[in-house]
């Protein structure tokens, strides 16, 4: 396999819990635009591994970089905003809100560089007008009366036309923002139907396996560049692994996402990564091509338990 960029690193990552040491010097890389599984029997680490990441949880030692910028220790609310999307196990959503209502919560964090663009200054062309510097000539219709008030009316004048400039930019940016999370929203519903179906309904009524579609859902509308999945398959009909499986490797193949996959069904989660990490008591063990470990059946045996 040809070596890809790096989007997401951690070098010798350590995790206490009190005494309790979860994760033990872990290194490893996320390639950009690649899915890698982090694989291992229950009490691993690997919860513990997303959580650290996603800035919920603070590493003892070691470092996490993304994009080339550190981002071990950081708020969650800062690294999600960079473009991370942690879908935690267990869902989390917001049952008493529809389908739509939900989806929108996530639309509200925009990564940072977005909010960069929708806040850029404008070009000299489009320059909003400027109050006349001191002893400037401002024209006859300016020139002061026998009352002094025209040099008064210009600067009015300027003022206004900046305040209307800044509202136009304000509506302009609103706008955008609304039409960048219609987009995003129809992305969701394309990827999994039914959502579109039960839009209007509260999430309360949907299966496991909507909600599931629900949580990656809401995590695709903030547009991030890198996803990292809590353990999808839990409790989920084979039918429902499937189809949420296909959906990550469309999401790698189609939008080149990155994609930090944590999973107890080792099967389904091999079947469609790239690279796999198998931690054990906090440690990692392996890490290798997914294929590799797949066809190894020393290893799956020892291991992941098929």
């Amino acid at each position: 396999m040809t070596a890809l960029e790096p989007a997401l690193e951690l070098r010798d990552v350590t995790v206490r819990y009190g005494a309790v040491r979860a994760l033990s010097d872990v290194s490893l890389t996320a390639a950009k635009g690649a899915i890698t599984a982090v694989l291992g029997a229950n009490g691993a680490g690997k919860s513990t591994l997303l959580r650290t990441v996603s800035g919920l949880v603070r590493p003892a030692s070691g470092s996490i970089t993304y994009g080339g910028r550190s981002i071990a220790g950081g708020r969650v609310e800062d690294i999600s905003r960079m473009g991370l999307a942690h879908v935690p196990e267990g869902r989390g959503i917001i049952t008493e809100l529809t389908v739509e209502e939900n989806l929108r919560l996530g639309g509200l964090i925009r990564p940072r560089n977005d909010a960069r663009k929708a806040s850029r200054t404008t070009s000299t062309d489009d320059e909003a007008p400027r109050a006349p510097e001191h002893g400037e000539p401002t024209g006859t219709a300016d020139a002061p009366d026998r009352e002094g008030r025209g040099a008064g009316r210009s600067e009015e004048r300027a003022q206004r036309g900046t305040s209307e400039h800044a509202t136009r930019e304000a509506g302009a940016s609103k706008a955008s923002r609304a039409a960048e999370r219609s987009e995003a929203m129809n992305t969701v519903f394309e990827l999994f139907p039914a959502l579109y179906e039960r839009r209007r309904r509260t999430a309360t009524t949907l299966s496991g396996g909507e909600r599931q579609m629900l949580a990656i859902g809401r995590a695709l509308m903030c547009r991030p560049s890198v996803l990292l999945l809590d353990e999808p398959s839990l409790g989920l009909a084979p039918r429902v692994v499937a189809q949420i499986m296909t959906v990550l490797r469309r999401l790698r193949d189609e939008n080149g996402y990155t994609v930090l996959l944590v999973e107890q069904n080792a099967r389904s989660a091999l079947s469609i990564a790239d690279r796999a990490v198998v931690l054990n008591l906090g440690e990692v063990v392996i890490d290798d091509e997914a294929h590799r470990i797949a066809g190894d059946d020393q290893l799956r045996h020892a291991y992941l338990g098929f």
